[in-house]
């Protein structure tokens, strides 16, 4: 009896693992749907997501949907192009998980005897009708394509397509699937950055802390999923808080260029005003990480580029509860002109966490904005020096920004050349610090 009782306990267990909670997704966890906000525990709800995981170096994974039991499939795969040829496959049945690769188009897949040595971890069942699968995918996996060529699936360091798709399963074999169960994303996925702009929620391998925080992405550059362009839901991923701060700040200066003000400041203090970056050679861009916030939900956070010290004639961009905004300070003592849209600005991430702002975003090293008089000017990050401005304040409660005073300002002493204070950056040091500043966070606002 007592056996049964332990068994029937362990399969509740696992169970309960493997029903996939969405209210992760903006906190733990990266998460894509077929449909925004569709009920994942709904079988015609595609479901997939990620979060990185520092232990393993590699990507918790969860997919689910169709009604599983073996007679009905749901895969994801990751594309370079965007199409259904050359991609790295992992489908799940409800009693299995498999993987393989689409090697032409129109053609069935290539279905691996055995899932490769970067796959672990692996979970998979059929509950309440849905099926639903996890593992840990290595960051990088390299499999054969098309004309017998291996490619390496590097997910940290190159973007991909998403592509999601569900099916009948029959005589061992994934059926092909019909247009309108077929939702491919319609701009690639930079897994890297949702890695390295990690909302503060710790996470680790075993366990994930609920919370009541966010991290929502821009509209402008979510991506959507499905043949009719329904909006995904995009969000971020965090890792265990137990690295110190010392870990991190050991990396300011070495491997990521960063400002504290005060020098000494504890990043996600109420009076500490934080901004990291590093620089991306294949883009040709910069990612940003602003922490700042007076404990206030309704507030501002902002950094600046300008050639001068004063808050005239300089890049701006700044982040409250629910937006990111890109703008330029025309003049002294005004409020600063927003932009509606930029396509230099991408991957932005906004969110409070405990009463601490935090954002993110990518920017390309060069870009131009009208400046006072009506003059044009570029700020290029990565041929020329600048001073970076750092602003907190409140807005009003229609969202304008108030001026945020003295007490709330500072500069940097001296210009700063961002692309040589970042250009020894390796991707596993930027993914470790952005994780341990935001993990660090956490920790801190637990404790207090």
């Amino acid at each position: 009896m007592r056996q049964l009782l332990t068994l029937l306990l362990g399969v509740q267990l696992l169970q309960i693992g493997l029903c996939f909670d969405a209210s992760g997704c903006g906190v733990s966890k990266t998460c894509i749907r077929s449909v925004n906000d569709c009920d994942v525990t709904a079988a015609t709800c595609l479901y997939f997501s990620f979060a990185w995981n520092s232990g393993s170096g590699g990507f918790d994974m969860e997919i689910s949907g169709g009604t599983g039991a073996g007679g009905q499939y749901v895969a994801v795969a990751f594309s370079p192009d965007g199409l259904m040829q050359n991609s790295d496959l992992y489908y799940c049945i409800g009693t299995e998980l498999k993987s393989g690769v689409i090697q032409a188009r129109w053609n069935p897949p290539v279905i691996d005897t055995s899932l490769p040595a970067g796959i672990s971890n692996t979970n998979a069942m059929t509950t309440g009708g849905v099926g639903r699968c996890s593992f840990t995918r290595a960051g990088s996996i390299t499999k054969q394509i098309s004309g017998g060529t291996n490619h390496d699936f590097d997910l940290i360091n190159n973007d991909y397509y998403v592509l999601l798709a569900v099916g009948s399963y029959s005589g061992g074999n994934i059926q092909q699937h019909t247009n309108s169960n077929r939702f491919p994303s319609p701009s690639a996925v930079d897994f890297g950055s949702s890695v390295v702009m990690a909302t503060t929620q710790e996470m680790t391998t075993s366990m994930s802390i609920s919370s009541d925080a966010t991290m929502t992405s821009d509209t402008s550059t979510a991506a959507t999923m499905s043949s009719i362009s329904t909006s995904a839901v995009m969000t971020s991923s965090m890792t265990s808080s137990t690295e110190t701060t010392m870990d991190y700040l050991s990396l300011c200066g070495s491997s990521v260029g960063c400002y504290r003000n005060p020098t000494t400041c504890t990043p996600g203090s109420s009076d500490c005003m934080f901004a990291s970056w590093r620089y991306n050679s294949t883009d040709d861009a910069f990612d940003f990480v602003i922490v700042g916030g007076t404990g206030n939900v309704r507030q501002y956070a902002s950094i600046a580029f300008g050639s001068t010290r004063t808050m005239k004639d300089a890049d701006m961009y700044y982040c409250t509860e629910g937006a990111f905004v890109s703008g330029v300070i025309r003049e002294l003592q005004q409020p600063p002109t927003n932009i509606a849209s930029q396509m230099e600005i991408s991957n932005t991430r906004f969110g409070v966490e405990n009463g601490v702002l935090t954002c993110a975003f990518k920017r390309s090293a060069s870009l131009t904005k009208t400046v006072s008089g009506s003059r044009e000017m570029t700020f290029d990050l990565g041929s020329s020096s600048y001073y970076l401005l750092y602003a907190v304040g409140e807005t009003s409660e229609a969202g304008a920004l108030s001026y945020h005073g003295r007490s709330g300002r500072s500069v940097s002493q001296d210009l700063i050349n961002f692309r040589s204070s970042a250009a020894s950056l390796r991707e596993d040091n930027l993914v470790k610090i952005t994780m341990l500043i935001l993990g660090f966070i956490m920790m801190m606002t637990s404790i207090f």
